[in-house]
């Protein structure tokens, strides 16, 4: 076994720069060598030590602070002028911001479709900016895919509506706050909870909202109530699940449900509860998750640096997700301790008592 950068270079017949520059990924390194020394590495037992690692990453982000690198921050409209930058999308980058200054990085928009910007066009003009991280907002549609020439690139998102390439990304967490939302309500009083949703808006959950509400209302429900999944809302269709189910909560991501249940001449929370899934501003009128879109913003930049660091560019081997879990607020659309219906007391008997025997 071996435990310096110097038996190592010595047994590689290389220089301690290169043996040093092999070990930690660098790209100025032709590939063979780097494999080579990599592999004489692990058959020798090396291994860097990590309180020298932490140092050497630490001084080479304060370099970074001297000579600002660049990351991207992709966004998938097509103009700036029209892009549908919602409070969660400012939220986003205002979390990745703030961590990319943090960190010593600076963080700018690119619209990845601007009229005439291709891909390629797109990814030439990163690199021959000198950008090699990428940052991806999430996308307006289900199921989408980004093309970049993505050898030059190390990359993360904080959405799963991209499916193609399958990069790290850093995500809420959709199936353990319908969790959350089910236990919160039950545990304030409410037995009859409902869902209720388009199916656009599930699937860009990839159908964790769904999946978290099948199994809590299956296990804990003695008359577990069907999801109401829309092509596109619409009242009568609301009316007529509401009437038939009889909810006393519903939970969804829109607002249409809790608009519905006005235009009804529903009382919310009196006769039906009403939570949010993603309640978008901070100090929200509404029950239910705050899905902490900062936190997601500074988790995606987060697993780019870490790849600069380690010089890991190009598409990921092994893509890893990790997930923020949202956080439960109380607001005025749920009672915090759902006032039970009273049950009429029954007459006592007026039998005359038996009087026993002397």
């Amino acid at each position: 076994m071996i435990t310096s950068i110097r038996e190592l270079a010595r047994i590689a017949n290389v220089s301690r720069s290169t043996a040093s520059l092999a070990i930690r990924n660098s790209p100025r390194l032709a590939a063979a060598t780097r494999e080579r020394v990599q592999r004489l590495a692990r058959e020798h037992g090396y291994s860097s030590d990590p309180v020298v690692a932490t140092l050497m990453s630490q001084m080479r982000v304060s370099r970074k602070v001297r000579a600002i690198e660049k990351l991207a921050y992709l966004i998938s409209c097509p103009t700036r002028f029209n892009s549908r930058e919602d409070t969660n999308a400012l939220a986003y980058f205002e979390g990745a911001n703030q961590r990319a200054s943090s960190l010593g990085y600076e963080l700018e928009k690119f619209w990845a479709k601007e009229p005439g910007l291709t891909q390629s066009r797109l990814s030439k003009i990163l690199h021959a900016r000198g950008i090699r991280g990428v940052i991806i907002a999430p996308l307006h549609v289900a199921r989408g895919h980004v093309s970049l020439d993505w050898q030059y690139f190390a990359a993360a998102t904080m959405t799963e509506t991209i499916v193609k390439p399958d990069l790290h990304r850093t995500i809420h967490s959709h199936y353990r706050s319908m969790i959350l939302v089910m236990r919160r309500l039950k545990q304030h009083g409410y037995r009859r909870i409902g869902y209720a949703n388009t199916i656009f808006q599930d699937n860009l959950s990839n159908n964790a909202w769904l999946g978290g509400y099948l199994v809590q209302s299956h296990q804990h429900s003695a008359e577990p109530i069907p999801p109401l999944l829309l092509e596109n809302w619409n009242k009568p269709a609301f009316r007529e699940w509401l009437s038939r189910h009889r909810p006393d909560a519903i939970v969804s991501n829109r607002l249409e449900p809790l608009e519905m249940l006005r235009d009804l001449r529903v009382k919310v929370p009196e006769d039906v509860g009403y939570a949010r899934l993603d309640l978008v501003i901070e100090g929200s009128p509404w029950s239910g998750i705050d899905q902490l879109p900062q936190q997601i913003g500074a988790g995606a930049v987060e697993l780019v640096v870490a790849q600069l660091q380690t010089n890991q560019i190009g598409l990921p081997a092994y893509p890893k997700t990790q997930m923020i879990n949202g956080i439960w607020r109380d607001g005025p659309t749920t009672f915090t301790s759902r006032p039970q219906p009273v049950t009429p007391r029954q007459p006592r008997s007026r039998r005359p008592k038996k009087i026993a025997r002397t």
